[in-house]
């Protein structure tokens, strides 16, 4: 008897908006942090800045910091909800390497959170691609896992240089300008993820509306022909 997959649409479309939403964000950051580098360097080279404009610099970049974070933990949440929900799909037709709870739990685990997220991504890009090529005659279409790789390596490059970026002295001038350039870079790297990320969620969720079109016809393949009472 196959068993009933659980709606996953809104979830993948709600993680898609706030992919976007932090993509957007990334940029509105770089553009604060360059504005932020000019204000600092005029300082340094001595030129007179008014406190109102510092002020006015703090308040701007603690402003987008703040809903950065609000929008960071929406955005991972709702990632993870989408993506545990697609495991448990997968694993309604298929046997799956792990259990559906590690599809969120792997995110939190130390040293399996280095690979256990990778793997899972991975397993449901390949094992459902093959089920409907099985199931889909002349279903060619082609998944990359190429994207996968570079999108786990930056996940992971982007961590480890946060964790640099968060020990930069910022006591002195010359410090807070070296925090401010490294804070571009992290941004341009947060943009970069951004995008595949999206692509990542777009690329599974065309897989998984498949993959939805062909439960429903083994559904109908399997369900008993109706009885005609003379």
């Amino acid at each position: 008897m196959l068993k009933t997959l659980r709606p996953n649409e809104n979830r993948a479309k709600t993680a898609l908006i706030l992919l976007y939403i932090m993509l957007a964000l990334e940029v509105v950051m770089l553009v604060s942090n360059l504005l932020q580098y000019i204000l600092i360097e005029d300082i340094n080279a001595g030129k007179f800045i008014g406190d109102d404009t510092i002020d006015a610099n703090d308040t701007r970049q603690q402003m987008i910091a703040i809903v950065y974070v609000v929008a960071y933990v929406g955005s991972a949440i709702c990632f993870i909800m989408w993506f545990r929900r697609a495991y448990f799909n997968l694993g309604q037709r298929i046997r799956t390497e792990y259990d559906e709870g590690w599809a969120a739990g792997g995110w939190f685990v130390p040293i399996i959170s280095l690979y256990y997220p990778y793997k899972i991504m991975k397993e449901l890009y390949t094992k459902t691609n093959a089920l409907l090529r099985d199931h889909f005659s002349g279903y060619d279409h082609k998944v990359s896992i190429t994207t996968l790789g570079v999108w786990w390596g930056l996940w992971i490059f982007s961590n480890i240089f946060e964790r640099i970026l968060n020990k930069i002295d910022a006591e002195t001038i010359e410090g807070v300008l070296n925090h401010t350039m490294a804070s571009m870079a992290s941004t341009i790297f947060g943009i970069i993820l951004a995008f595949i990320a999206i692509k990542v969620v777009k690329d599974y969720h065309e897989l998984e509306k498949k993959y939805f079109e062909m439960a429903a016809q083994q559904a109908t393949e399997q369900s008993p022909p109706p009885q005609i009472i003379l």
